[in-house]
């Protein structure tokens, strides 16, 4: 039960993939405010999904790595 963060390096990461990254976690039956927080002090925002390694499957998380300027760490 890890944190999963999804960090977008830069504002054309988020731009580019901002959409893809909320569509798999549509996929994955994750909801924004219920199922994880999106921290936007400053752009670009960062998703914070808590117990995220249980919520996410591993082709998920294989998915977003691949997303050029899409970090995903799990702590």
């Amino acid at each position: 039960m890890s944190t999963v963060a999804i960090i977008f390096e830069d504002s054309d990461a988020y731009n580019e993939f901002g959409g893809t990254v909320d569509e798999i976690l549509r996929e994955a039956g994750l909801e924004e405010g219920e199922d994880y927080n999106e921290i936007s002090d400053q752009p670009p925002p960062i998703k914070v999904i808590p117990e995220g390694t249980d919520k996410l499957d591993k082709e998920a998380l294989d998915t977003l790595r691949k997303l050029e300027g899409v970090v995903v760490q799990v702590d």
